[in-house]
């Protein structure tokens, strides 16, 4: 059985997770391209949710890597991510 801090923080997230994706797509349609760290900071979220729902977003085929490649905050080349429907 899992720790009742894993339960609770799964039950969380399932309530919060529809609503990231929203600020996450709707992000990527106002501004354009990002990558997750631009997301991240421009929706106010922390980087490691907004990675593992750009991750989920790019396995439901709602958004997909554009070929860019930008530095983000630790040095490190990041994808820069688009709508799937956009060019």
């Amino acid at each position: 059985m899992a720790p009742d801090t894993q339960l609770e923080a799964w039950d969380k997230s399932k309530r919060t997770a529809p609503k990231l994706r929203e600020e996450v797509l709707d992000f990527l349609t106002t501004v354009g391209n990002a990558t997750a760290d631009e997301v991240a900071e421009g929706i106010r979220r922390l980087v490691v949710s907004t990675r593992a729902t750009i991750t989920y977003l790019r396995k439901g085929g709602e958004i997909v890597d554009t070929g860019e490649r930008r530095v983000n905050g630790n040095g490190n080349r990041a994808i820069v991510w688009k709508l799937s429907n956009s060019s």
